[in-house]
């Protein structure tokens, strides 16, 4: 049994599902509404939840409140003028502001 088949299998009928995304660069959206879509068609009983992670963090977002400017909006602005040789330094940012317990405790409202 392949480990899709096990997850369908062991999953409750009555299972919540969140689809947890991100605007930045746009196919983190496009692919929670793909698997959305899918699970629709297929039918299964499961109660689906789409989370903009931006919604959640909004709240802790000091850079963004001190500069007026969202991550994810100077993220898009990079790619839109190719200038992804900025991304890289961006990336550790994001992973230390993720595993902080502010962000925890953020999250933890939504499950």
């Amino acid at each position: 049994m392949n480990a899709a088949r096990a997850f369908l299998s062991a999953a409750r009928r009555d299972a919540q599902i969140d689809l947890i995304f991100f605007d930045a660069g746009g196919g983190h959206r496009a692919s929670a509404m793909a698997l959305k879509t899918a699970i629709e068609a297929q039918r299964y009983p499961w109660r689906l939840r789409m989370i903009n992670l931006r919604d959640v963090l909004e709240p802790i977002d000091l850079i963004g409140r001190a500069t007026g400017v969202r991550v994810e909006d100077l993220y898009n602005g990079m790619l839109r003028h190719d200038l992804t040789i900025g991304v890289a330094p961006m990336l550790p940012i994001g992973s230390s502001v993720s595993t902080t317990a502010r962000c925890r405790d953020a999250l933890s409202n939504f499950v």
